[in-house]
Order: structure tokens, then C-alpha cells, then sequence
């Protein structure tokens, strides 16, 4: 008797392809690579927008020559200059004043004004007096001027001579004696009393030029508006 014989078909499931590492196309490499420089360029041009509005909140435009707007173009260009004070301070012929709400002696005073990289006001035109008498009200407030020791002569804190333009409303005998302002004018007195003070120093300016694009000149750098347009 023949035992039959049973054939099966054993089907294996095809291999698997080797894995390929999928490749960027060219083209999607530049696109990523142009939005990244695009990127970089708007956050170059937001610190220097912030950078000027800190300017701007941090001080007052538009003294002395005015600041004149032409939109004919739809941009903003602007021309002339204008000059920025710090926040709290007094501008006057392009300088900056600070009149102190503390009050302390004359050396106090003047390491505070060294602080805010100024110096205790020097009067050298009748103008800056006036501005300061009218701001200085019944207030009495230290400037940078001093009697030497020596030779019995006021001086300022430059080593520039007081020569009699503005007459001392009151001195002292002692030897330490400091100048200060007030409504009534120039005066001396004790340095060791305290008072306000004033401080002074170069108002910042901003030159603008009328140019395309728009550009402004602050210190000896141009700065050029980088968009958007």
C-alpha cells in the first residue's frame, strides 16, 4: 500500500528594502536657509526700533534747530537735528541740568554728579545764570564752585577764575566755602551745609540726514534704516 505524499507551497514574505536616509532637496535648503537670514534681519531691525524708542522715551527732541517731517513719500525722513536729554533732566543751549530733590553737602554733591558721568554746573554766561536762578526759584542748590585756600579765589571746578562776572550775593569767612544758586542769584557759603545740587552735561545729538534710505548720524557713526520698505 503507497502512503501518499502531501507537497505544500511555503509563500515567505519578500524581504524588506534596505532603509535610505531621505535627502533634502536643494531647494528646501534654500528656502530654510533664506527664512533663517530673514529672520536674523527682523530680529536685527527690532533691537535697533527698541533701541532708539529707549532713546526717545529717555529724553526730549526737538530743541534748538526743529525737527521737520516730510511724508510727501510715505516714509518718514527727517532733517536738521535733534538733541535728547536723560529722563528727569532740564535742557538749555544744549546742555543738560539736573536739579537734585536730596539734599547734601558740597563734596557729596559732587561725587553724586560724577555718578551721572556729569560735574557740578560751571556758570560761564549770564544765560546759564538766568536759567538757573529761574529754575532754582527760593530752592538753594550747590554748583561747582569753590574758594581757594591759598589764594582767596573762587574758582570753578574747570580752574577757571569767577573774574567778578557774576558778584558773590554772600560769602564767608571760612576757608571752606562753596558756591551755590538760587533765585536771588550767585552766593557763597559753608560747604559742609546741605542743599541741592546741580548737575550738568552734553545733550545727545541726533543729525538727521535726507537721504534714501533714511539715516541718522549719532557721535561719528551713520546709521542707516535697514526696513522694512
Amino acid at each position: 500500500m503507497e502512503e501518499g505524499v502531501m507537497y505544500a507551497e511555503l509563500r515567505l514574505p519578500p524581504a524588506p528594502a534596505p532603509v535610505q536616509k531621505a535627502q533634502m532637496p536643494w531647494h528646501w535648503a534654500a528656502l530654510s536657509l533664506g527664512a533663517l537670514s530673514l529672520l536674523l534681519l527682523l530680529a536685527q531691525i527690532i533691537l535697533v526700533g527698541l533701541g532708539f524708542h529707549y532713546l526717545v522715551q529717555q529724553g526730549s527732541c526737538c530743541h534748538g534747530p526743529q525737527c521737520l517731517e516730510n511724508l510727501s513719500s510715505g516714509l518718514q525722513a527727517l532733517q536738521g537735528s535733534c538733541q535728547f536729554c536723560p529722563a528727569g533732566w532740564l535742557w538749555h543751549a544744549g546742555r543738560c541740568y539736573y536739579f537734585s530733590s536730596a539734599k547734601r553737602n558740597w563734596e557729596q554733591s559732587k561725587e553724586d554728579c560724577c555718578s551721572r558721568e556729569a560735574q557740578l554746573v560751571i556758570i560761564q554766561a549770564n544765560s546759564t545764570l538766568a536759567f538757573l536762578t529761574r529754575v532754582s526759584h527760593k530752592d538753594i542748590f550747590h554748583v561747582g564752585l569753590k574758594l581757594s585756600s591759598f589764594r582767596s579765589e573762587w574758582k570753578w571746578l574747570d580752574g577757571t577764575t569767577l573774574k567778578g562776572l557774576f558778584p558773590i550775593q554772600r560769602t564767608t569767612s571760612s576757608y571752606m566755602a562753596c558756591g551755590r544758586v538760587s533765585g536771588s542769584g550767585l552766593s557763597g557759603g559753608q560747604c559742609g551745609e546741605v542743599h541741592g545740587w546741580v548737575c550738568e552735561k552734553s545733550a545727545v545729538t541726533l543729525q538727521w540726514l535726507q537721504s534714501s534710505p533714511p539715516a541718522f548720524v549719532w557721535g561719528n557713526t551713520t546709521y542707516t534704516c535697514a526696513g522694512p520698505w
